[in-house]
């Protein structure tokens, strides 16, 4: 089998394809096929979520043992035609573009409900599930369960506060309140 870095494919809404090339090469890596998958119908709900969105003005962050930080982060979001989407979350330093934080994982709708669950693996060595709800365009998820790798850098994580996520999109762009 040979895997070639490529960009992704988006149905329109007019029956085409679009095809995006120019990721960064820290990027996914797709395998090459004829045309793209259909979408399970079962995420259909989530066609929204597709593609690739960057963060526009940079986030803020704050954790106990660093100073304030600001990052610009980028979302790919894909399907390959099973009932889940795949994503990979990308933060980088807004003026040196240096990388920062990483996590990947796969977003899963609970059939015939709005219920959705994020599972992703972060580079600092955690996993995480988010759980939560989607309704039209909006969706948002809280911290669920969380576990990590048994030599992750202090200090280590203990439990899961209950802290949100949100993404609502109006008018073409996401925001993330």
């Amino acid at each position: 089998m040979l895997w070639y870095r490529v960009g992704f494919h988006t149905q329109l809404s007019t029956g085409g394809w679009r095809e995006t090339i120019g990721h960064r090469a820290a990027d996914c890596l797709f395998l090459l096929s004829p045309e793209p998958a259909r979408m399970n119908p079962v995420v259909e709900p989530l066609s929204w979520m597709l593609g690739t969105w960057l963060s526009d003005p940079p986030g803020a962050g704050t954790f106990p043992t660093l100073q304030p930080f600001q990052y610009l982060e980028e979302a790919h979001i894909s399907h390959v035609g099973q009932p889940m989407l795949n994503f990979s979350f990308s933060a980088f330093h807004p003026d040196t573009h240096k990388p920062m934080h990483r996590e990947c994982g796969f977003i899963r709708l609970q059939p015939d409900t709005n219920k959705v669950a994020f599972v992703s693996a972060q580079n600092t060595g955690i996993v995480e599930v988010e759980e939560g709800e989607v309704n039209g365009q909006e969706l948002c998820i809280a911290s669920h369960s969380i576990a990590r790798i048994s030599f992750a850098r202090e200090p280590h994580v203990e439990q899961v506060s209950p802290s949100a996520r949100r993404w609502l999109v109006t008018g073409g762009a996401a925001h993330h309140p």
